[in-house]
């Protein structure tokens, strides 16, 4: 299902890959990413799930360091996590436009749609040149 992501040594994806990516990933059921409490009574947003789904900041991440980044830090919040995963963020995208894609992907979360999460990452397309 994952279109994936990013592996170890590769270069920075460009920010039309990432918003392609971003597409491919959540039209092919790769969103949203989410695990159940330990409550048992919600979900949480989460980098990556068993079932192998990631969140729009997840799929920048390898498994491992997305799996040691959401254990070491329990619950997480986009701001907490930045400094950690900076080597990951896609050329010409700004802290800012990160948090707009993550908060794209958790408000869908519980209602997925992929016709509203691209329109709603439309901004990282770049315009063709000719």
């Amino acid at each position: 299902m994952p279109i994936f992501m990013r592996q170890k040594g590769v270069e920075r994806l460009t920010r039309q890959e990432y918003h392609d990516l971003l597409v491919a990933t959540s039209e092919a059921g790769g969103f949203p990413a989410i695990n159940p409490r330990p409550d048992g009574r919600d979900v949480d947003c989460s980098f990556s799930t068993p079932d192998g789904r990631r969140c729009a900041v997840g799929v920048l991440l390898p498994l491992d360091q997305a799996a040691a980044l959401e254990k070491a830090l329990g619950g997480w919040c986009l701001s907490d996590v930045l400094p950690s995963i900076e080597d990951f963020i896609p050329e010409n995208v700004n802290k800012e436009e990160m948090k707009l894609v993550q908060l794209a992907h958790d408000q869908l979360a519980y209602s997925w749609s992929h016709e509203r999460f691209v329109k709603a990452i439309a901004f990282l397309k770049v315009p063709a040149t000719t």
